[in-house]
């Protein structure tokens, strides 16, 4: 396994691994610090190997926490909490980034997963890898919604 392969692998395990307060904090400069390489590199070669800039990856591994969190039956959160533990400043700027991942909006995403209400089949998808991938590795070149990772 070349470094910047092995590179590539540390940084998705890190960040799908990370607590809910750690991913809130992540961006490309503190995984390269993580890691110990110039965040410019880290970027080049993340992207080189995963085919997804490792800013997408990172976004998208919060809107599935996002997600998790939106649907836990024992947590009712408001937009302003959500956006507050995810590390973003601006509600509506988390829900244009959610709506964009998910092709719905946060409170239609709630309604309809706790609801008798039918998810379209992409929002089935990301959920269910949301809830189910822990640890599972793997990417499809080429698909924005699918932000699992490589390797």
């Amino acid at each position: 396994m070349s470094r910047a392969n092995s590179l590539s692998r540390r940084v998705c395990e890190m960040v799908m691994n990370c607590t809910d307060k750690e991913l809130s904090l992540m961006t490309v400069v503190h995984a390269a610090i993580q890691v110990k390489v110039n965040s410019s590199y880290l970027s080049r070669q993340f992207k080189k190997e995963t085919s997804m800039g490792l800013n997408a990856f990172i976004t998208g591994e919060k809107m599935k926490r996002i997600a998790q969190l939106m649907v836990d039956p024992k947590r009712k959160i408001n937009l302003k909490t959500l956006t507050e533990l995810n590390g973003f400043s601006r509600s509506d700027y988390l829900s244009n980034l959610f709506k964009a991942q998910f092709g719905i909006s946060l409170m239609n995403y709630k309604i309809k997963s706790k609801g008798s209400g039918q998810l379209s089949r992409k929002v089935k998808k990301e959920h269910e890898s949301t809830t189910n991938q822990k640890n599972g590795i793997k990417m499809k070149p080429g698909k924005k919604s699918n932000r699992s990772c490589i390797l």
